[in-house]
């Protein structure tokens, strides 16, 4: 815990203020087109990464562009099943994990990916440690642990084949948002992108605080977020700046 506390000293959150513990949420529906996602895995697949990686880059590439933040915190939750011991077992062993990145307009997609990439991998090998845990040792260092979970990523893959249980019935809980709700809220969360791939794509819902954003705003980033995707892909040796052409509002 201490080593992952000094990797997380000096980081300043990603948005500025504070949040009402209980405030009122609201959700915007995000869409990718299955044409993107298979651009962006074969992209992924070139630079040793993954899908998860590129669409964590684009939105650490958004935040840059509308909050002016380089060095970028995003929570994401972590199966945290590396121990072989674990596989027979029925649980859930997920816990949530933060990736530091610091990214710049000079760089390039693809350069970006790679920073990414890199801090998602750190994240990995501490992904074992709870986080409950962490939130001490920054408090003890004067950090709000809620400074650090802003901003939450998570995408679902979808199953490889059905889950058949002898003498066990088992039901999906299909979308990942229900009533405009995250199955999971995460109330110090400002932020939280949660997207699950599908056949024809992948949907998922962006939810925010209402106190700290607005819905035009957030709806105007997802936007922009599937259009730097798409410039990406196209153009990945681009710098980030002319990405990220437009200003923020």
């Amino acid at each position: 815990a201490a080593d992952w506390t000094e990797n997380l000293r000096g980081a300043a959150p990603v948005f500025d203020g504070q949040s009402t513990p209980g405030a009122s949420s609201g959700h915007h529906p995000v869409s990718l087109e299955r044409e993107l996602i298979g651009r962006l895995k074969t992209f992924a697949g070139q630079h040793n990464s993954t899908l998860f990686m590129c669409l964590l880059t684009g939105l650490k590439a958004l935040l840059l562009a509308r909050t002016g933040r380089s060095d970028i915190m995003v929570a994401t939750a972590m199966a945290n099943r590396a121990q072989p011991d674990t596989d027979r077992i029925v649980g859930p062993f997920e816990n949530t994990v933060i990736v530091r990145t610091t990214i710049t307009s000079e760089l390039s997609f693809a350069q970006a990916l790679a920073e990414v990439r890199q801090s998602v991998l750190d994240a990995h090998a501490r992904q074992e440690l709870p986080f409950n845990l962490l939130a001490d040792h920054l408090e003890r260092e004067g950090i709000d642990p809620a400074s650090v979970l802003q901003v939450y990523f998570t995408l679902q893959n979808p199953l490889r084949r059905p889950l058949d249980l002898p003498d066990l019935a088992t039901e999906s809980i299909g979308n990942i948002a229900r009533e405009g709700q995250p199955v999971l809220p995460i109330d110090q969360t400002w932020l939280s992108l949660m997207l699950k791939e599908r056949p024809t794509g992948i949907t998922g819902s962006c939810n925010y605080k209402r106190e700290l954003l607005d819905g035009p705003m957030v709806g105007a980033w997802m936007k922009d977020l599937v259009a730097l995707l798409v410039a990406a892909v196209a153009q990945p040796n681009l710098p980030l700046g002319r990405l990220l052409a437009r200003k923020a509002a």
